[in-house]
């Protein structure tokens, strides 16, 4: 690589801000207390992950497998499947106490899963679903910057990654503090998000060589069809359900879901 430097220091980077942007929001949840602030960045929350779902994880599947001479919509029939299968995880396998603890009112989170563990089980689903599928993006991501040997282009996509981990890490925050779960825990599963981009940078270092090759491109594509989806169904039935429902402040939640949305499109420009 000809600037192996440069992108050690683009993955600290791209890690401290993911970090950060994720920090903010559950140091904030541990003292909001009744503040609407927590359920305003829900929204906001809500339309970052339906912006990245829709506007780039999707386009920029069905894109690579335009490429690879696939004229079925094979991206959209792999973002359905990942909703239909949380849907089917969240609402038909897991019981009642787990379903109910999930979506508790951000100002209930932490009586909700109280009482689930009192029966023994405490289920945090949805920031582990949204983690696992972050984990696939911060990583394809990171391969593409890491296997780039031109200086130039390896800025404009370092400059596109942060913007995201940004958001991305923001929107997982927010998950992790309405979640209800210990700091101690969240903060260490924003340390592994964190980790995420810098891992997939050396590894596109590593294997520079072999990413070109049409079995890399459409595993790719299939894996950010389906995060795409799992994105969708989170913004969807997790964050814009439980949010919605609440009374008062309806504009204020939407304005904040719109604002979601405009960020993660002009990242595309």
């Amino acid at each position: 690589m000809e600037f192996g430097v440069q992108k050690l220091g683009m993955a600290v980077a791209i890690a401290l801000v993911a970090w950060l942007g994720g920090a903010l929001p559950v140091w904030a949840g541990r003292n909001a207390g009744e503040s609407p602030l927590l359920s305003w960045g829900n929204a906001l929350a809500a339309g970052i992950l339906l912006g990245i779902g829709l506007i780039h994880m999707l386009a920029e599947s069905a894109t690579a497998f335009n490429e690879q001479g696939f004229h079925y919509p094979i991206a959209y029939l792999l973002a359905a499947a990942a909703f239909l299968a949380l849907l089917l995880l969240e609402h038909v396998v897991l019981p009642d106490s787990a379903h109910q603890a999930v979506h508790a009112r951000s100002g209930e989170a932490h009586h909700a899963l109280g009482a689930a563990e009192d029966g023994g089980h405490a289920h945090e689903f949805a920031p582990y679903a949204l983690i696992g599928a972050l984990s696939v993006h911060s990583v394809f991501a990171g391969v593409t910057l890491g296997a780039q040997d031109e200086f130039g282009r390896g800025l404009a996509l370092f400059a596109g990654l942060i913007a995201h981990k940004a958001v991305e890490g923001l929107a997982l925050g927010v998950s992790l503090a309405g979640s209800g779960m210990p700091s101690s825990r969240g903060f260490s599963i924003l340390g592994l998000f964190a980790l995420l981009t810098p891992i997939g940078i050396a590894l596109g270092a590593a294997l520079a060589g072999i990413l070109d090759a049409p079995g890399s491109r459409v595993f790719e594509a299939a894996s950010l069809a389906l995060a795409g989806g799992t994105f969708l169904y989170i913004a969807s039935l997790d964050l814009m359900r439980d949010e919605y429902l609440k009374p008062g402040s309806a504009w204020q939640r939407w304005a904040c879901t719109a604002l979601g949305v405009t960020l993660t499109a002009l990242l595309v420009l």
